[in-house]
C-alpha cells in the first residue's frame, strides 16, 4: 500500500506551490525549499477556515541565503494537505485518514481494533502558539534566578563582553 507524502513529495509540492505563488525556484533550490518546509509549514486543523483568514495572519517572511526576503502565505498549510488529499498531486491513492482506517479494519484479534482506535492521537497546535514564545520569555524574565543573570548597561560598559561570561 503506497502512502502519500514522502518527504520528497512534500518538498516537491511546496516547490510547486511557491512557484505558483510567483516565486522562481528550481530543483537546484530543493535544500532551501526543505528548510522553508521545516521552518514555516504546518498542517491546518481546518484548512477551509485557514483559507478564510486574513492574509496578514497567514504570512511569514523567510530570508533566502542571498539575503532576499520572500513572503509565504497559504502555501504554509497547503503543502501538508497532500497528505490528506493525494489528488492534489495527481495521485489516486488514499490519504492518511483512509490508510489509518484501512489499517484498523485489518485488525482481527478481539478488542485489538478498539484498543488501537483508542490510542490514535489527534494533534493540533496550541491555540496560543502565536504568543507562546513571548509568554515564555515573560515568565523567564520574571524569575528571580534569571534576574540575577542580567547585565546592566554600566556593567557592560565597564567590563564589555566579559560581564556576560562572568554571570554564566
Amino acid at each position: 500500500m503506497w502512502a502519500p507524502g514522502g518527504l520528497r513529495d512534500l518538498t516537491n509540492y511546496l516547490l510547486q506551490l511557491l512557484n505558483e505563488a510567483g516565486h522562481k525556484f528550481t530543483d537546484d533550490h530543493l535544500h532551501i525549499i526543505e528548510h522553508i518546509k521545516k521552518c514555516c509549514c504546518y498542517s491546518a486543523l481546518k484548512p477551509a477556515e485557514e483559507l478564510g483568514l486574513c492574509l496578514e495572519d497567514l504570512r511569514v517572511d523567510y530570508e533566502l541565503p542571498d539575503g532576499k526576503l520572500i513572503t509565504i502565505g497559504q502555501e504554509r498549510f497547503q503543502c501538508a494537505e497532500m497528505l490528506f488529499k493525494p489528488t492534489l498531486v495527481g495521485s489516486n491513492q488514499p490519504g492518511l485518514p483512509e490508510l489509518t482506517a484501512a489499517c484498523l479494519n485489518r485488525c482481527q484479534e478481539a478488542g485489538f481494533k478498539e484498543e488501537m482506535a483508542a490510542n490514535v492521537l489527534l494533534l493540533a497546535a496550541a491555540p496560543e502558539r502565536k504568543t507562546s514564545v513571548w509568554t515564555g520569555g515573560s515568565i523567564l524574565a520574571s524569575l528571580q534566578a534569571f534576574q540575577q543573570l542580567w547585565v546592566s548597561k554600566a556593567e557592560f560598559e565597564e567590563w564589555g563582553s566579559e560581564a556576560i561570561y562572568s554571570k554564566c
